[in-house]
């Protein structure tokens, strides 16, 4: 063991760096070769979805089988891009105080639905009571000002009455003493003016009478109905105002009516809280029209047109479809995104859109383009992909398909089939239940021997696809373990290798017996034990 100390380390050396080869290769391989692994899962089916489903003449008459050639139509090209719901500004507002004060009661919550006139809010304002009492004494100045007056033109008007009976019954006197010749025709002619006089002086009393009172009852109104008007608009019903009038008593609260109908997005107000009229209490959106708004990419600027459909997706409600127009372009492009802004205006019935939804936009443009589309009813689902039932010589063979957009009741197709095939249109759902029946080995429309030829078919599918599954993935971990050890090989290339001297293969000299085994400062040379040597002195090479 110590006859070869150089070429010991050295081999050791080597064996290390080996190994460090091998762990690298061993890891590549890994590193390559898992990913084939897990996309091969993740790849979407084609092909058939089974074995030939034969049925007799019975037998499709039992299901009521209708089959439908497939082809290419134009349908209109359609931009899909993904977007949300906004509130239409036009459609929101925000609810201010008419004057200041403290809150003393906020009566709504976020998201409860506010009809026009519906209390939002009590108030506890100074202005209102100053107002309140400003128009009390108002009404008391001038009522008192109109009882005075009426009072004097009725007094004017019962002298002038007076005044008229005196002068009839002069008149009446005169009249009988000229009869009997006893007064003169002169007196007569007197009485008779001054009747007419008093009536004249009456009729003029009870007009002025009327037009003075009618002028302080419009002057009434003038001075009233203007508070009147404003404490209505502040938000005291018209008949609280008529109840305060008629007690004589002030009020200090008022409610802070919704002014239009909407629904409650934000409250910013809370019980106690001093406010002036330019403080924000709440905000209210009509939510029964919305924007669905988006971003669409510049190749797809010039096919967008004003009032083109617009049918929008909202993932939230199970991927409901509402119709709508396109009703703005915008002009600018976003320089970061290189994007331009559009929106649709949809109708909301039931509030089922809700803002800051996220939606897909889908646009129908004026171009078309050929695409192959099935009905629905054409379309099965199966373990999350979809299939359909090709006519083929014998049966129905089960494939898998590619689905795109929806065009009312029809699907596009996308890949797995080709224009002139025909496929089952009607009868598709009875058909699946066929093929699970016949995977089962129990196909009520297939003879035994079909049944078992079907199987057997089947299974050597399956076989070969295992096989050549299987030659892929050899493949693929001997082309990544050979890369591997290419990586490591570069890698350690920098490392030193096994280089072998002379001096690493000569014997050592050995000191004769007797000297120990420190160094001689006069020769320089290295002694070795008589315990290190063989037997009778000699060197081992064995040890």
């Amino acid at each position: 063991m110590t006859m070869y100390p150089g070429l010991i380390r050295a081999l050791f050396n080597n064996s290390r760096r080996r190994l460090t080869h091998l762990l690298c290769a061993l890891a590549v391989t890994f590193l390559l070769s898992a990913p084939s692994a897990v996309c091969s899962h993740d790849e979407e089916p084609s092909g058939a979805a089974g074995s030939l489903i034969p049925l007799s003449v019975l037998g499709k008459a039992a299901i009521g089988l209708e089959v439908k050639a497939i082809e290419r139509k134009p349908r209109p090209m359609v931009i899909r891009v993904p977007g949300k719901i906004e509130i239409l500004p036009s459609r929101q507002f925000e609810q201010h105080a008419p004057l200041s004060g403290r809150i003393s009661k906020v009566c709504v919550f976020p998201g409860d639905a506010a009809r026009q006139g519906q209390e939002l809010a009590v108030l506890d304002s100074l202005e209102m009571n100053q107002l309140a009492a400003q128009l009390l004494q108002s009404k008391l100045d001038t009522e008192s000002e109109y009882a005075r007056q009426k009072t004097a033109l009725d007094e004017e008007v019962r002298q002038a009455e007076a005044r008229l009976n005196l002068s009839e019954s002069s008149y009446k006197r005169f009249l009988r003493l000229i009869e009997e010749r006893i007064a003169a025709q002169k007196d007569v002619l007197q009485a008779q003016n001054e009747l007419e006089l008093a009536q004249t002086r009456l009729k003029t009393a009870r007009q002025n009478r009327e037009i003075t009172l009618k002028a302080l009852e419009g002057k009434i109104n003038l001075v009233q109905q203007p508070l009147r008007q404003r404490l209505i608009m502040l938000g005291m019903d018209e008949t609280r105002v008529e109840e305060m009038l008629k007690r004589q008593t002030t009020f200090t609260s008022v409610p802070i009516l919704c002014a239009r109908a909407g629904v409650v997005t934000a409250i910013h107000a809370s019980p106690g809280q001093s406010i002036d009229p330019t403080v924000n209490l709440f905000t209210i959106a009509d939510l029964s029209r919305v924007w669905a708004t988006a971003n669409v990419y510049e190749d797809d600027m010039s096919r967008m047109r004003l009032g083109e459909p617009v049918e929008v997706h909202v993932h939230a409600l199970s991927g409901q479809a509402v119709t709508g127009r396109l009703t703005f372009i915008g002009q600018q492009v976003d320089p970061q995104t290189r994007t331009l802004p559009v929106r649709a205006e949809l109708d909301n019935p039931g509030l089922r859109l809700k803002p800051d939804m996220f939606a897909e936009l889908c646009v129908e443009t004026s171009d078309s383009t050929p695409v192959m589309t099935l009905p629905h009813d054409a379309v099965i689902q199966k373990g999350g992909h979809w299939l359909v039932f090709k006519e083929m010589p014998g049966g129905f063979l089960p494939l898998f398909i590619r689905t795109g957009r929806t065009f009312g009741d029809q699907i596009e197709v996308r890949e797995g089939l080709a224009p002139g095939d025909r496929i089952v249109v009607r009868g598709a759902f009875q058909l699946s239940a066929e093929l699970i029946k016949s995977q089962e080995g129990n196909a009520p429309f297939a003879s035994p021997t079909e049944g078992e030829h079907a199987g057997e078919a089947e299974h050597g599918k399956t076989n070969g696809t295992f096989s050549l599954n299987m030659q892929t993935g050899l493949v693929v971990i001997c082309a990544a373990f050979l890369l591997g050890l290419a990586v490591s090989a570069v890698f350690m290339s920098r490392g030193k290798g096994v280089h072998l001297t002379v001096n690493d293969l000569k014997e050592p000299e050995f000191a004769p017996p007797g000297h120990d085994g420190s160094t001689s400062a006069e020769t320089g040379s290295s002694t070795r034990h008589p315990a290190d040597q063989g037997a009778g002195g000699k060197y081992n090479p064995h040890d």
